[in-house]
């Protein structure tokens, strides 16, 4: 990450933050779902959802690290190629 770019973490980024690292916070900011979907699935159709959702939703773009010592946040660009998303449908098996 280049540190020219990354910014501070808010107040309540650095608050949320600290209450992590000692523990506290656990699975409260986490909804885990399952849903089984039946039929075929559209791949592309899918891959585009996510990437319309990333593109809209800095939060989702937005990386946490230390840079020299403080943390910081960074956001990824809008338009992030599939290879670099950290998600795709290789092996994905359509029913």
């Amino acid at each position: 990450m280049d540190a020219a770019l990354s910014l501070p973490l808010s107040f309540a980024q650095e608050r949320l933050w600290f209450l992590e690292q000692l523990g506290m916070v656990g699975p409260a900011y986490n909804i885990p779902v399952t849903l089984r979907l039946e039929g075929v699935l559209d791949v592309v159709a899918l891959e585009r959802s996510f990437a319309a959702l990333i593109e809209r939703h800095e939060s989702l773009r937005t990386r946490f690290e230390r840079v020299e010592g403080r943390r910081r946040r960074s956001s990824m660009p809008g338009r992030v190629p599939a290879r670099d998303r950290g998600f795709g449908c290789t092996g994905a098996v359509a029913a």
